[in-house]
């Protein structure tokens, strides 16, 4: 399930009317069997020779980009039969995490910041399917948007910038 944040930083640059997400490079992959995907979920690789997708679920995994629409192919339908879009490079609204307490998630997100997998540390339901900018891995992203240290850990719905086909265009 894609977390649902409702929360957007109080500063977000707000669009002018002319902006435009054009230049996004999305692809088509298989859904596995018994999986299915939501708008924003943040996907990897689960098969390299049927190609087909499943939910990240740790900052283990390898995160190959964000699912643009809903499929539900939890009825076990073959791989072979359902495909789904994934954003791998271009601009996207999804969830990030920011704690308040001391801890790895306890991090101001920045302008330009870079952006990785929520960790193992974090609640079961935000293992990979949040970003946050903590350190722990390979970075997926970079924030377009400041979000600060909240007074209580959330999760802010704010735009990134990702890219999963250069895997060093971040580092």
């Amino acid at each position: 399930m894609a977390l649902n944040a409702t929360l957007t930083p109080s500063n977000m640059m707000l669009p002018t009317g002319s902006d435009s997400y054009s230049g996004n490079e999305v692809f088509s992959y298989f859904v596995s069997s018994a999986v299915s995907v939501e708008k924003g979920d943040f996907v990897k690789l689960a098969s390299s020779t049927s190609n087909s997708i499943s939910k990240c679920a740790s900052s283990s995994d390898e995160f190959i980009g964000v699912v643009v629409s809903d499929l539900d192919n939890s009825a076990g339908t073959v791989a072979s039969a359902t495909t789904v879009g994934v954003l791998r490079r271009g601009i996207a609204e999804v969830d990030v995490m920011v704690g308040s307490s001391s801890g790895t998630q306890k991090s101001a997100v920045y302008h330009d910041s870079k952006l990785y997998l929520a960790d193992t540390e974090t609640d079961q339901d935000v293992r990979g399917q949040a970003l946050v900018s903590t350190d722990n891995g390979t970075s997926f992203g970079r924030s377009l948007d400041y979000i600060p240290v909240p007074t209580a850990t959330s999760i802010f719905k704010t735009r990134v910038y990702i890219n999963t086909l250069g895997r060093n265009s971040f580092e």
